[in-house]
């Protein structure tokens, strides 16, 4: 119950430890959720307590849900929930306002929903009595093909009336097998040994799908897939939409939107085709792009006498038209999923709110993206994105689970916690996200959240770019490059940049074109190389757009342009080499007017932002007077740092200030040091220096003492 109406496992911040069972031992509890219903809380609480005596038996348990179930029955008047639906159609939600029952003689009020949905109805058995045990395995031989194709019945018409792929279906499993005095291992069992029709097939398939069983292994979603692919090459329709829909999430496959699309168009023109689950799908698929295909399909639905599918010139209004029939999360989800695709308007974070609080996972994911980036009508705020993040990770979908850890990587609606994140994407990354693969590889790399293994970094790096991930084929060329937990090897490094370029990653394109320009991994094209750094450049990538200036500046590879070069430098002049381009620029008249206060301008910000060469040249303004006034003291100061990270102009400056004994005191020995290491970091002037003062200290007996 508590799962239920939080949308999370208990403790889900919490490792799941020794130290944790001595806590609950000691007395701690989840807190109860805002909004549970009293009865259901004051059950949690009883359930709770910590001595075994004062809480309620699994008999108990059952007596007093079925009384609140009986209870909320038979206060339910068909009138008054008529009236509420003519009055307001568009607002309730309420899902004991849906009339979607089994049908009469197996009807469980919608209450019970979450009680079953959350009991492990094989723990229930196994708390029994002996006498009780002979009874129920008398019961489990009535099971048979009729029991069998009655729920395949069920289940399909329930997604005709209007409940999609959700967990919905799984209460609906949950509840017939309930009635029928039956386990879920049973249906497994008998499954297993019928393989031999695709419904069949379909059905063993979605017990996996919706773990019936209550029991994960790694290898479920891909069973599942394997099962649904099965069934979809034997023609089964509803088969083909689960297939679709595996696709269209990464469910146990990679996510490809065109194969969704075709199952979908395949279990919609199928001729065995008498559902219309597949159609709803597939008018969210081509709507947009297609309204008169769209169109199309609701007519058919409504010859069919499916009146709640009225058919219009925009596929929202579809969407609309069922939501006044059917008050179903999926329906809200996808009007909102289509508002944001055509216009961005303010309404959509209504509807996918609406989905999202109604249970639907990937709205919950959604609407946290929406509040996250401030779009669809929502306006940003990074807790209520973290929020909505936590219940779709809570309900295991992969893109919640990832988005949740990228909060904690990043501290987006929380405190960042590193260890936390890269749990979650440990877990994301086992079930099969692929950003989630690449950065787990970036954890291990960096020992965040975990300690530092860059063979482990490796492993997800290639399991990601093998799955296509641009980041991980990037981050995976830099390793090679560099020979980083790998052994060097320029050529493979050379390969997964292309690979990322290939895929129009712009780091991947920049990388390539550096391999190119030096001849990593690959022979010099002075061709390719020119054209993937204008491409990067023209695509706003800042580092190319430098070096796209300097080329143009040199002459190299193309004619020489300095207003082009220029150009680019004002591109990228939030970057402090671009400003440092552009200080010279104006300094020296290249590609536009001289002009030192700008230089000086220009310098400036370089040097603020930690640039070397700016800095340097910020002292040389000092010490000449460009653009300011004279300062020695400031300039030998600039000269000092920039002289001691190894700037070989620098050095020079530094040693002709203590040779002059400028803004410092005369030191002809540091002078000499200066020179030297400017000369020997291959600096002309520093070299005629040494050689001046060479000749000066063989013409004047008082230089005998330096050491040139």
């Amino acid at each position: 119950m508590w799962q239920i109406s939080s949308g999370r496992q208990p403790f889900h911040t919490e490792e799941y430890d020794a130290g944790l069972m001595c806590q609950i031992k000691e007395g701690k509890r989840e807190e109860i959720i805002e909004g549970t219903p009293t009865v259901y809380s004051d059950l949690c609480e009883r359930c709770w307590k910590y001595e075994p005596d004062e809480r309620p038996d699994i008999q108990n348990v059952v007596s007093i849900l079925q009384d609140i179930a009986f209870k909320s029955e038979t206060q339910t008047q068909v009138d008054n929930v008529e009236l509420a639906y003519e009055e307001n159609v568009l607002t309730m939600n309420n899902p004991s306002e849906n009339y979607l029952t089994l049908d009469n003689y197996l009807y469980i009020d919608d209450i019970d929903d979450e009680v079953l949905n959350m009991m492990s109805f094989k723990n229930i058995t196994a708390s029994i009595s002996n006498s009780s045990r002979v009874s129920y395995q008398e019961s489990t031989n009535l099971l048979d093909s009729v029991t069998v194709d009655r729920l395949i019945e069920i289940i399909i018409e329930k997604h005709n009336e209007g409940h999609v792929i959700d967990n919905k279906i799984q209460q609906i499993i949950h509840k017939q097998i309930f009635q029928l005095n039956q386990n879920a291992e049973n249906f497994v069992d008998w499954l297993m040994d019928n393989q031999n029709e695709a419904k069949y097939i379909w059905l063993l398939g979605l017990f996996y799908y919706y773990n019936i069983l209550n029991v994960v292994t790694e290898d479920d979603e891909f069973k599942a897939f394997k099962l649904f692919l099965k069934a979809s090459k034997s023609n089964f329709p509803i088969a083909q939409v689960y297939l679709a829909n595996c696709y269209i999430e990464g469910y146990g496959t990679k996510k490809n939107e065109y194969f969704a699309f075709e199952c979908y168009k395949r279990s919609v023109e199928n001729k065995e085709n008498k559902n219309f689950i597949g159609q709803f799908y597939l008018k969210y698929c081509v709507g947009i792009r297609n309204n008169e295909k769209s169109t199309h399909l609701n007519k058919e639905s409504a010859k069919k006498g499916r009146t709640r599918n009225i058919f219009g010139k925009k596929e929202v209004k579809v969407f609309k038209a069922l939501l006044t029939r059917k008050f179903n999360q999926h329906c809200t989800f996808y009007v909102g999923q289509i508002l944001i695709r055509i216009s961005s308007r303010k309404s959509a974070i209504f509807y996918l709110e609406k989905a999202a609080r109604s249970g639907n996972k990937i709205a919950q994911h959604n609407v946290g993206c929406c509040y996250r980036d401030g779009i669809g009508g929502a306006e940003k705020d990074e807790k209520r994105a973290f929020e909505f993040f936590e219940k779709s990770a809570g309900q295991g979908y992969i893109n919640g689970i990832f988005r949740l850890a990228h909060c904690y990587n990043e501290g987006v609606g929380t405190k960042v916690n590193k260890a936390i994140a890269f749990m979650l994407y440990k877990k994301a990354a086992k079930k099969g996200s692929i950003e989630a693969q690449n950065n787990l590889g970036h954890s291990y790399e960096k020992g965040e959240g975990t300690k530092k293994c860059l063979k482990n970094a490796i492993h997800w790096y290639e399991k990601a770019a093998d799955n296509g991930n641009v980041i991980a084929q990037y981050n995976l060329g830099i390793c090679y490059e560099q020979g980083r937990g790998v052994e060097k090897d320029e050529v493979k490094a050379f390969e997964y940049y292309k690979k990322s370029a290939e895929q129009k990653y712009i780091d991947g394109k920049y990388q390539l074109a550096n391999c190119y320009y030096r001849g990593i991994g690959t022979i010099i094209s002075e061709e390719k190389a020119f054209k993937l750094y204008k491409d990067a450049a023209e695509a706003g990538y800042t580092l190319a757009q430098i070096k796209l200036g300097a080329l143009y500046e040199l002459g190299y590879w193309t004619e020489k342009d300095c207003r082009m070069a220029f150009s680019w430098y004002e591109k990228a002049k939030e970057n402090e080499i671009a400003l440092y381009n552009l200080g010279r620029c104006y300094e020296y008249k290249i590609g536009t007017e001289r002009d030192e206060f700008k230089a000086f301008e220009h310098y400036k910000k370089s040097a603020d932002l930690g640039n070397i060469n700016g800095i340097f040249r910020l002292g040389n303004c000092f010490d000449k007077g460009i653009g300011t006034d004279i300062n020695k003291e400031e300039a030998f100061k600039l000269f000092v740092n920039t002289a001691e990270k190894g700037n070989p102009g620098a050095q020079n400056n530094l040693g002709s200030l203590y040779e002059k004994g400028e803004g410092t005191s005369k030191n002809l020995d540091k002078a000499v040091y200066w020179y030297k290491r400017a000369h020997e970091n291959g600096n002309k002037e520093a070299s005629y220096n040494l050689s001046r003062l060479q000749h000066k200290a063989i013409e004047d007996s008082s230089y005998d003492f330096l050491e040139i």
